[in-house]
């Protein structure tokens, strides 16, 4: 999560929320940690052909 907050710029919180809603749109996946935490998160294949242009 303090990667995250140093990329985006947000406190804690804030960071969850958008991970929440990125993990919601099946961008990113959580790896690592159980149901409440998660530790790692990875950017689907769906994420992945956004960032390129390929809807």
């Amino acid at each position: 999560m303090k990667e995250v907050s140093v990329w985006l710029q947000l406190k804690r919180d804030a960071c969850g929320k958008v991970l929440r809603k990125l993990e919601s749109k099946g961008l990113v996946l959580p790896i690592g940690g159980g149901l409440a935490r998660s530790h790692k998160f990875m950017f689907t294949e769906k994420a992945v052909a956004l960032l390129h242009g390929k809807n």
